[in-house]
């Protein structure tokens, strides 16, 4: 598997900084990084008006920026689709919606503005970037009240308890009934009583419970920001959190990840339970500081 490196929305926003955009291109050449780059960050490039604004268009300047290395577009949801298909074998390849290294580099450009600009081909074959931002609007939309369900859901089955001041009770053996419950429901139509059983023989045999990797990061983000709060760091709580989450599913197959200050304070909690030390993170003044000594 190739050597990902994620770059988070804000990183593209800077691209319009040739100094920046120069330091980092140098530095993903230098660790021969492919750059991994999502549905949801397309969609979030996409500007309909994108013939006014011309070169100015962020789409552009990312297209123009990602085009120029190696790299691949993924659907997280697919990773975690591919991760409940293999379970109890650990996923060790990430599929990909368009590999972009198989494109000749003069032609990257173009297929990245063919997606972001219509192209009626691509229309065609049903990739539609208008579609993809109108599903991300949605689901930001909704993602609160999800969230609200889902812990109503587990309140209601006995899988979470509160105290009389309305705070959680944590204890172990819910906590990872919990995560597994808000892990089965990233897949379409789970058979839950062969995922368990499939995870008992595999712990009796190793002694480990076994884990949907990028799937448990994402249910582990929803703990540590609506369930088991640290009140004197309190996370925030917003739409955008699940487009977020589905991003930091990836890290258990990236090489390199650029977050944002909220999502790398997270990350240190979802650490505890989980092992990411494999991969590098990069908050804006880590990436700044790395990329400035080359």
């Amino acid at each position: 598997m190739a050597k990902y490196i994620f770059l988070d929305n804000w990183v593209l926003s800077r691209l319009v900084d040739v100094e920046f955009s120069n330091r980092l291109s140098n530095f993903i050449w230098e660790r021969d990084y492919a750059i991994l780059i999502t549905r949801e960050l397309m969609a979030e490039l996409y500007n309909s008006k994108w013939k006014e604004a011309g070169n100015r268009d962020r789409g552009f300047v990312a297209a123009s920026f990602i085009g120029a290395h190696p790299s691949v577009i993924v659907h997280p949801i697919r990773l975690f689709e591919s991760e409940y298909l293999h379970f109890p074998k650990s996923l060790n390849f990430i599929p990909v919606e368009l590999d972009l290294m198989t494109i000749k580099n003069e032609l990257r450009v173009q297929a990245l503005l063919g997606i972001l600009r219509r192209d009626p081909l691509l229309l065609e074959k049903g990739i539609d970037i208008e579609k993809w931002s109108n599903d991300l609007r949605e689901m930001k939309s909704t993602w609160l009240d999800d969230v609200k369900r889902n812990i109503d859901h587990a309140l209601q089955n006995g899988m979470l308890k509160q105290n009389e001041k309305g705070e959680f009770i944590v204890d172990s053996a819910a906590k990872e009934v919990v995560l597994t419950s808000l892990d089965l429901r990233l897949s379409n139509n789970p058979d839950i009583d062969s995922f368990l059983n499939k995870a008992s023989i595999r712990k009796s045999k190793t002694g480990k419970l076994p884990r949907l990797r990028g799937t448990r990061i994402t249910s582990l983000c929803q703990w540590y920001t609506y369930i088991e709060i640290d009140r004197a760091n309190k996370l925030k709580q917003q739409g955008s959190d699940i487009v977020d989450y589905y991003h930091l599913g990836l890290v258990p197959y990236c090489s390199a990840f650029t977050v944002d200050t909220n999502m790398h304070r997270l990350l240190g909690y979802v650490a505890q339970d989980i092992d990411i030390s494999h991969c590098d993170l990069y908050s804006p003044k880590t990436l700044d500081d790395v990329i400035s000594k080359l």
